[in-house]
């Protein structure tokens, strides 16, 4: 009976104390988060940093422009679209090799570079498929191809690669069409990128994905294709 009444007392005399915490505020900064995907679409997104304590993940700059070299020639020089913080820009021409310059103009935030380089052909060292039947959600099983893409990564870089798959065929006047079809991005390699916090959210990664998981490795990247898209498809055959 003794212990009973000891803890009761432990209950009703405990307490909760505030903590102030003093923290430095630093003035807002600009901030580019910028890359061009394998098919040629350069994107940019151009905000400003915010204080920890801030609900938003990051603030809109309005009135900024920016300028992007390839090789030492300027290719796009034009303003920052006011209403987003995101835009992107179709039909970029690069090739291997090419070196990518950015500059940005930031309003009062300043003026913001950086440097690309595209890098060269991968080589596959392996190629293979499989047919699985999957089962999505609550759906039908349904069968998928599995494709299974070796290669060798580069350690002394940091790079980017993209996944593009690419279904081709001959309409009925024997011109060839290229369509590109999604895909199930089950990867590790796919999952790191687009789960990242921040502002990558408002990205469609489109396939694309770091070394960040494999740098230096011999890597076999897995992904799934719907095994309907195998089938030639009727605005294909319409020549359409």
């Amino acid at each position: 009976m003794r212990l009973l009444w000891f803890l009761v007392v432990l209950f009703f005399i405990s307490c909760e104390k505030e903590i102030h915490i003093n923290i430095d505020t630093q003035d807002e900064a600009a901030v580019i988060y910028s890359f061009i995907y394998p098919d040629s679409t350069f994107t940019l997104h151009l905000s400003k940093s915010v204080t920890i304590t801030s609900k938003e993940s990051y603030g809109q700059i309005k009135g900024g422009s920016f300028v992007l070299r390839r090789n030492g020639s300027i290719i796009l020089n034009q303003a920052f679209p006011s209403d987003t913080v995101q835009g992107e820009w179709p039909a970029l021409k690069v090739d291997y090799g090419d070196t990518l310059d950015i500059q940005v103009f930031a309003d009062r935030e300043g003026v913001l570079r950086s440097r690309t380089v595209i890098p060269v052909k991968v080589p596959v060292s392996k190629a293979d498929t499989i047919t699985e039947i999957r089962k999505i959600g609550n759906g039908e099983p349904k069968a998928f191809v599995k494709f299974m893409l070796g290669f060798d990564e580069n350690h002394s870089t940091t790079d980017f690669y993209q996944v593009v798959v690419v279904r081709q065929a001959l309409n009925k006047f024997g011109v060839e069409k290229y369509n590109v079809i999604e895909f199930k991005k089950e990867d590790p390699v796919f999952l790191f990128l687009e789960q990242g916090g921040g502002f990558t959210g408002l990205f469609d990664f489109r396939g694309l994905f770091s070394d960040v998981l494999i740098n230096g490795q011999s890597y076999v990247l897995n992904f799934l294709v719907d095994k309907s898209e195998f089938q030639l498809k009727e605005f294909e055959q319409s020549g359409t």
